[in-house]
């Protein structure tokens, strides 16, 4: 059964050092008691330089926690956003709330003073505790609800314009249970996704990752090659070079398999817990370039399509096989 996600909480304060104690009150309430994922928008934005990635952060956080203090700009922006997205919020400030704008009249503020660390926490604890009874009730609902459309014909995707957009090594970071892999040519994950993928092996024990790719030496890597217009030895080449480098990256962890196929290459898809980012094939270009869609493997007809074919494949022992780099085959037959 898969585990409930950890609910996200976002920190937005005004970016400096006299917020550096309040962060870490904060930081300490939120995570160490209330086990929340916390995130300080400055520092996260600060590291990562991506706008798109800020902003799926912030989408997927289910509580907010705004410092007023000052009226910074930046700081009344986000939370202007944020209730915009109609997220549950806990504004804070250290003046008085008569001096505050009328906009901000329908909410209840937590006034702290900086002199008064313990008891900011004892407050803010009673508030966490309140509101995340609320992103509590408001999640059930919406599994509920969810749960009520699984049966649709009908169901809503998103789409992205290709598969750098779709932001897959945040994904890769976030997941706890399973990721599989099924693609031709493991070069992009070599290139893209090796270290996001052992960031997360590393932070969650019970995650499984599954590799499933093309047999260099398969009949079909030719027919690709040539769709691709690419010299078919170089083309295999590239297969088993990336084969041997996604072996070299996870030899040592027995959580990690990689697999390949001897088949018609029906799907490139990466499935990491319920969620199924579908790559579009094409005859004369990377997928990688094409668009993909995320899906949800909640839907049955969505499950069996990409998740059951993946175990299909996986299994296949006609055509599926344990990869194993040349050097370690030989020295097992010797």
């Amino acid at each position: 059964m898969r585990r409930r996600a950890k609910a996200k909480c976002y920190v937005i304060l005004p970016a400096t050092d006299d917020f550096n104690q309040i962060w870490e009150a904060v930081h300490e309430v939120a995570e160490k008691e209330f086990d929340l994922l916390v995130i300080r928008t400055d520092s996260h934005r600060d590291r990562e330089g991506d706008a798109s990635n800020y902003f799926s952060h912030f989408q997927d956080s289910d509580l907010f926690i705004v410092d007023i203090t000052g009226n910074n700009l930046n700081v009344l922006f986000e939370f202007g956003y944020a209730a915009a997205q109609n997220k549950y919020i806990i504004p804070l400030t250290q003046g008085r709330v008569r001096d505050l704008s009328s906009d901000l009249a329908d909410y209840s503020f937590l006034i702290y003073s900086k002199d008064q660390i313990d008891e900011f926490k004892i407050n803010l604890r009673s508030r966490l505790r309140l509101e995340l009874t609320r992103v509590e009730k408001d999640r059930d609902n919406k599994q509920l609800e969810t749960k009520t459309k699984i049966a649709n014909d009908n169901f809503f995707v998103k789409c992205f314009s290709n598969r750098d957009n779709a932001q897959l090594g945040d994904k890769f970071l976030e997941a706890k249970d399973e990721i599989k892999i099924l693609q031709t040519n493991m070069s992009t994950v070599v290139k893209n996704y090796i270290e996001p993928i052992q960031s997360a092996l590393r932070g969650n024990s019970g995650l499984e990752v599954s590799f499933l790719a093309l047999d260099p030496e398969s009949y079909f890597a030719a027919v690709r090659a040539n769709q691709l217009g690419k010299d078919v030895s170089e083309f295999r080449k590239d297969l088993r070079n990336a084969l041997v480098q996604l072996h070299g990256a996870f030899k040592d962890n027995d959580k990690v398999e990689i697999r390949i196929y001897d088949d018609f290459p029906t799907q490139i898809c990466y499935i990491i817990d319920e969620i199924i980012y579908n790559c579009v094939v094409s005859k004369y270009q990377p997928s990688r370039n094409n668009c993909v869609f995320m899906l949800n493997d909640e839907y049955p007809s969505l499950h069996t399509s990409f998740v059951l074919h993946f175990t299909s494949v996986w299994r296949d022992n006609k055509t599926t096989r344990k990869f194993i780099p040349l050097s370690h085959s030989s020295h097992l037959g010797e």
